[in-house]
């Protein structure tokens, strides 16, 4: 009976301890998310916002990136405007920029795909916005795709595609009592 109480008391102390993921800070030292893993050739990082919502992130420049640069938000209507796109080769619950070609100064606005997302399946698509942020006009073979969602950040826990580079990994015992 002691040694079944000491083991489970045990079990649960350390809980913690086992599921503590890294947090990704800024470089003001403002909580991003928490770090998931590394995305190979890319460079670029896998991170969760405190909303669960996926992004991947560039530690030294300080932006959000989406999934290599061609992933791009569709549209049906050949102007961009109406309903936005996001292939359904990404998970649900991803964030990304609508764009890629932006700048510290001219951040590209964020989309995403809600966690459990409206799946369009066979549509084709006759516009896009290219990695520049200008609307592309290109009528493609009907694929699947997710809706995805203007940025709202009380859902998605993220406010910008840019943040103060560097951002670093550090343990979340580091923030353990309140203190780092």
């Amino acid at each position: 009976m002691v040694m079944r109480w000491l083991c489970s008391t045990t079990l649960v102390l350390l809980m913690p301890l086992a599921s503590a993921a890294p947090l990704v800070l800024d470089g003001d030292n403002r909580v991003l998310g928490y770090y998931a893993n590394w995305q190979n050739p890319t460079n670029l990082e896998y991170a969760t916002s405190s909303s669960g919502y996926r992004f991947l992130f560039d530690r030294l420049s300080g932006k959000i990136d989406s999934y290599v640069n061609y992933l791009q938000v569709s549209y049906v209507s050949g102007d961009c405007t109406g309903t936005m796109l996001l292939s359904d080769y990404m998970p649900p619950g991803y964030l990304m920029p609508l764009y890629g070609g932006f700048d510290n100064a001219h951040p590209a606005p964020l989309v995403y795909t809600p966690q459990v997302p409206v799946h369009i399946i066979a549509v084709s698509t006759a516009s896009f916005v290219n990695h520049i942020g200008e609307c592309q006009v290109e009528n493609r073979a009907p694929a699947n795709y997710y809706v995805a969602l203007s940025n709202d950040p009380i859902t998605t826990g993220m406010t910008s595609s840019i943040f103060p580079a560097p951002a670093r990994v550090v343990s979340q015992m580091l923030f353990f009592d309140g203190f780092d």
